[in-house]
């Protein structure tokens, strides 16, 4: 409606059905234009270790913050998880 009172050239909707039919219609011949290929599996990676950071060290804020430093938390050492 904002399009028809401002005069835009291609909007002359009367209502969201008529939007919603256009969209559906657009949607439909894309689809059938676009037809993706069959899924092709890529080979597996190197697998990457885990690491867990400590709660205080992830965030840049909370990492210069020297009374969280010192809890238990913060003094906790990161880990790395091999699998």
């Amino acid at each position: 409606m904002l399009g028809n009172l401002l005069d835009l050239p291609r909007f002359e909707y009367q209502s969201s059905e008529m939007v919603r039919d256009e969209l559906r219609a657009a949607v439909d011949v894309a689809a059938s234009r676009d037809q993706a290929p069959a899924f092709a599996p890529v080979p597996a990676a190197a697998v990457e270790p885990l690491s867990d950071m400590p709660m205080y060290q992830v965030d840049p804020l909370l990492r210069r913050a020297v009374a969280l430093q010192q809890t238990r938390v913060g003094k906790s050492p990161a880990r790395e998880y091999q699998s």
